[in-house]
């Protein structure tokens, strides 16, 4: 019911930022139930509409937070690839988030912390994909980046338990890949910490 008044919005006010925003974040959510649904064709549909939406908005504006929002739609998009099997299309969807992200200049504090948290799940997303494709390798790559990033986030903010539970996890993650991939010794260093 939502979705055809949110359109007529969107297309009366093709220059409000707002009316844009809210169209693209009924594509996600959308897509998100129809993933929950196993409708995996529907989800991609749907966040690829949101997709086309964030990449005219941050071709008007490429300030932080419209980027970590279009990036974050490449991110989604991954997800729903990935469990489709469409390996190969969703690394470059991981890529293209943690790439978009990386162009954000001039961010707030909050939001520099933001892409910084957004740009782990985007390494912890691409290591999946390299797992999944048995490329053992560069899925250990990408799951070290991601650990790096969690304890340096952590040592900046110590007291932040969330970051601590994600460290715990990136390092989890991290040990087993190591182990799949016969580094045993360091396998163990991760798993003990």
């Amino acid at each position: 019911k939502a979705l055809p008044i949110r359109l007529s919005l969107a297309e009366l006010n093709p220059e409000d930022a707002e009316a844009q925003n809210a169209l693209s974040s009924l594509y996600y959510r959308m897509a998100f139930s129809l993933d929950a649904k196993r409708d995996f064709a529907g989800a991609s549909a749907s966040i690829r509409k949101a997709l086309a939406l964030n990449e005219a908005a941050a071709a008007r504006r490429n300030d932080a937070t419209t980027l970590d929002r279009l990036a974050g739609t490449h991110y989604v998009l991954a997800g729903i690839l990935t469990e489709t099997g469409a390996l190969d299309e969703a690394m470059s969807h991981y890529q293209q988030a943690e790439a978009i992200r990386g162009e954000a200049h001039n961010a707030t504090p909050k939001e520099a912390a933001l892409l910084r948290s957004h740009v782990v799940a985007d390494y912890v997303g691409m290591s999946e994909v390299y797992e999944l494709k048995g490329e053992l390798g560069p899925a250990v790559d990408a799951a070290e980046k991601a650990t790096a990033d969690l304890n340096e986030m952590s040592r900046d903010d110590p007291k932040n338990a969330t970051l601590g539970i994600f460290v715990g996890e990136g390092e989890m993650n991290l040990g087993r890949l190591l182990e799949h991939d016969g580094r045993l010794n360091d396998a163990l260093n991760h798993l003990r910490l």
